[in-house]
């Protein structure tokens, strides 16, 4: 695994003890990991608990979870990225194992002195780590939370 990364960013919350729980929104995230679906956007304004519902959903299922934790701090894509491969790597060691030199690269460029450069530079690994996931044995949920904080469009991409 990368080092050394903030292994809080990628712990998932308990459900609350004093949770009120909402079955039917849980039935729909249910529904669309049966239907198949890639992808699935939990939107709504600061405090509305999306949060807390998908901790009440991830504790009510047995399909492993890969959570990181966003901050500002993520707009860099490189940290970004290593995190990624950091949360991803808590379900299966080997995703992300074809990108870890590069992202430990002497190489890299500065994040103050060439962030242009920096982001383009990630596309390569950006699609390693692509590659790791899609050749994966274990099928996983991948939660980013917070991702209202990212604003750069290298991470978008």
């Amino acid at each position: 695994m990368i080092a050394p990364l903030l292994k809080t960013k990628f712990y998932v919350p308990p459900p609350r003890p004093n949770l009120v729980s909402r079955p039917r929104l849980i039935q729909r995230l249910d529904r669309g990991l049966r239907l198949g679906h890639r992808i699935t956007l939990v939107s709504a304004p600061a405090g509305f608990g999306k949060t807390t519902l998908l901790s009440e959903w991830i504790a009510s299922s047995e399909r492993p979870v890969a959570w990181v934790s966003l901050d500002e701090g993520d707009n860099d894509a490189v940290r970004f990225l290593t995190y990624l491969v950091g949360a991803l790597q808590g379900v299966d060691e080997a995703i992300g194992q074809s990108v870890e030199g590069i992202l430990q690269s002497p190489q890299l460029p500065s994040a103050e002195t060439a962030p242009t450069d920096r982001a383009v530079w990630v596309e390569a690994p950006t699609a390693a780590l692509i590659g790791d996931v899609t050749a994966a044995s274990t099928a996983l949920v991948l939660v980013l939370d917070d991702y209202h904080l990212i604003s750069a469009a290298p991470v978008h991409h």
